[in-house]
Formats: C-alpha cells, structure tokens, sequence
C-alpha cells in the first residue's frame, strides 16, 4: 500500500497529451452542437412570425366584424367596406415593447419599432422577414353568407 502511495503523490497530475485530448473532445462537442442550436433559434424565430401572423389575421377579422365606419373612416384602416391596415405589436417603442397585445393602424410610420419580423420562412422560395412588417388586407365577400378574404404580406415600414 506504501507503494501505491507514494506512486500516486509522485505523480502529480495530468499528462500535457492527456490534456490536449480533453480539449480536442469538448471543441468536437461544441462544433458539433452549433448547427442544432442554430437551427433551434431559427426555428423559434418563424414560429413567433407564424404567431404574429395569425395575431393579425384574428385581429382584423375582429375589426372588421365589429366595423361601423367605412375604411377611410376608422382609426384602423379597415372598416365596413374592407381595407388595408398594418398590424403592430405592443405600445411602446420598439419591438421590445409589451407584446401581450397586437393592434391594426392607418399607416406602417404609426407601427411600432422598424419591424418585428425575425426569421426566414422556409420553403421553396425562402422569404427573409427581418426587420419587415405584417400588412393585412380584407376584402369583403360578395355573397352575404361567405367570409371576408383576409391576406397576409410582409413589408418594409417604409411601404404604403
């Protein structure tokens, strides 16, 4: 057992390569997780954008059926005829405003921020949406028993 010990205590510690093959398996670790975390963020990214798109076509369907005044008429931008209207989130400055609460206005200068949008929608033609807008169009139905026609499209700020 003295042997043993005196081995041990003599010893010291870890060896220079032992060492080296520590650090070459964490940074194997580490570059092999990057993509999956990319990939994670990027995917959360398009879900609040889904999010956000589905929030606005909610809430012009809202307004549009609770409409008393004409498009040109409404705070909104969407009235009993239809209309066009952007969709903005929060009521501070910037993105990083109260985000428990989207709202319709006039005009892209009365949105909040300089867009909200984060991801890139995957598909066949990817659409970058960073820093764009939602832009919500309705179009009432002609047959009085049908669903107005609402469309999403995502714009810069500075569009009209």
């Amino acid at each position: 057992m003295e042997k043993f010990k005196a081995k041990l205590h003599k010893q010291g510690g870890f060896t220079l390569v032992e060492m080296l093959i520590v650090v070459a398996i964490i940074a194997i670790l580490i570059a092999v997780s990057i993509p999956m975390v990319n990939s994670a963020l990027e995917t959360a990214r398009e879900a609040v954008d889904s999010a956000n798109e589905r929030n606005a076509r909610s809430v012009a369907s809202i307004v549009y059926m609770t409409a008393s005044k004409k498009s040109g008429d409404s705070d909104t931008g969407i009235g009993t005829d239809g209309g066009k209207a952007y969709y903005s989130i929060g009521s501070g400055t910037g993105a990083s405003a109260d985000t428990t609460t989207g709202t319709l206005v006039k005009t892209p200068a009365n949105v909040n921020g300089d867009g909200y949008g984060q991801g890139t929608k995957a598909g066949e033609v990817k659409e970058e949406r960073k820093g764009l807008i939602i832009e919500v169009t309705v179009t009432p139905p002609t047959d009085t028993k049908a669903e107005p026609e609402i469309t999403i499209k995502w714009v810069s700020k500075t569009s009209s």
